[in-house]
């Protein structure tokens, strides 16, 4: 789990539950604190602040399918904001009006956990990722999740998808976006030249030095 204290301090003390070895099957929730010497723990409490965000993966490796993160949201204080994101698939969940997040866990899945005292506090990915698009196998609609984390301008990118020849068979996305979470859809069904197989989508950017990011997509019509 994760929480402010007033006592507690950001680096590793008393209040951090150690994360076991794993010597056998598993399934955890692990966050981690580089400056320790072993730095897995099940459990981060920090200083007290207006803003804090915590990181963690969920992983299991001898269980794969559609599970659910459940908290009480029931003595959430109404005067701050606290959010769910999954880092995976970019949604976002308001942990005081939902319960719980379903999703489909297959080995693992990072989320972060974002709290303000402003309830209007925009939630921004920490880091750039391009997510992994959901459904995969698609067949007609998947969606890709794109994360821009917050900078002063906007960025210039290109979404595209290849065949195994390396063949641009489709721009899904070009153009001007800002910083935030973004879903990106497309429906290979709807184009005939995309014939069943194994696809690859790259993220790159115009007039920057940051390298493209390319997935894996399977196409089942």
């Amino acid at each position: 789990g994760v929480g402010m204290y007033e006592g507690a301090s950001d680096l590793k003390d008393s209040f951090d539950r150690l994360a076991p070895p794993k010597f056998e099957n598993y399934t955890e929730m692990v966050t981690t604190k580089s400056e320790a010497v072993y730095p897995y723990f099940h459990t981060d409490i920090t200083s007290l602040k207006a803003e804090q965000i915590w990181n963690f993966t969920l992983s299991s490796n001898h269980f794969t399918g559609e599970v659910a993160l459940e908290w009480d949201n029931f003595q959430l204080n109404k005067y701050f904001g606290l959010w769910l994101v999954n880092e995976k698939t970019g949604k976002v969940i308001d942990m005081k009006s939902n319960s719980q997040h379903s999703f489909y866990l297959s080995g693992g899945s990072d989320f972060s956990i974002h709290y303000s005292e402003n309830p209007n506090y925009a939630v921004l990915p920490k880091l750039l990722s391009l997510g992994e698009p959901f459904p995969n196998p698609a067949s007609n609609y998947t969606t890709i999740p794109l994360m821009l984390p917050n900078r002063e301008t906007s960025y210039q990118i290109d979404l595209s998808v290849f065949d195994l020849n390396g063949r641009k068979v489709k721009t899904v996305a070009n153009g001007e976006y800002q910083n935030g979470f973004h879903l990106i859809d497309w429906n290979p069904g709807e184009e005939i030249e995309i014939k069943n197989g194994i696809y690859f989508y790259r993220l790159s950017f115009q007039n920057e030095a940051t390298r493209p990011i390319t997935k894996k997509l399977i196409i089942k019509k």
